[in-house]
């Protein structure tokens, strides 16, 4: 998982879990 690299992604990982295609998107 890319967003575990980035802090201020840590909270979007949670987030992910709901909104898979959205999360990666913004990792992107």
């Amino acid at each position: 998982m890319k967003q575990l690299n980035m802090p201020d992604q840590n909270i979007n990982v949670e987030d992910n879990i709901t909104f898979p295609t959205l999360g990666i998107k913004d990792s992107m």
